[in-house]
């Protein structure tokens, strides 16, 4: 195994392409498609990277974040914002409260997640 995964995306389609891909490289991965009980979820899995959509049913992403870095059992684990809101201002909120990477869903395919996951955790 290279890893442990948590993916929070409520597009089904994506979380579960995002799922058998990480799977398939290797990775463990826990997921949750909306906002309710995602810390304490994470906290359970412990996991060594999040992937965090901001638009979340019952929720959003930036509270998550925000819960995570605040959290002293949390905050270390490196968090990639997975979103479509791909304006400047939002990747500099994403930045500005932790996470360590910003990417905007329609502008790259799995295997670039993948490799932005493995590049953090540098693994080769």
């Amino acid at each position: 195994m290279l890893g442990k995964v948590f993916i929070v995306e409520d597009e089904a389609a994506l979380l579960y392409a995002l799922q058998a891909k990480l799977k398939i490289e290797g990775f463990d991965t826990e997921v949750a498609d909306s906002a309710e009980g995602v810390v304490e979820k994470i906290r359970n899995f412990m996991p060594d990277i999040v992937l965090l959509d901001l638009l979340l049913p019952k929720g959003d992403g930036w509270q998550i974040l925000k819960d995570l870095k605040d959290d002293k059992d949390l905050k270390k684990i490196p968090v990639i914002i997975v979103s479509n809101l791909g304006d400047s201002e939002n990747k500099k909120k994403g930045k500005e409260l932790g996470a360590e990477d910003y990417i905007v869903k329609s502008n790259y395919d799995l295997k670039y997640i993948v490799n932005r996951i493995k590049k953090l955790l540098k693994i080769k």
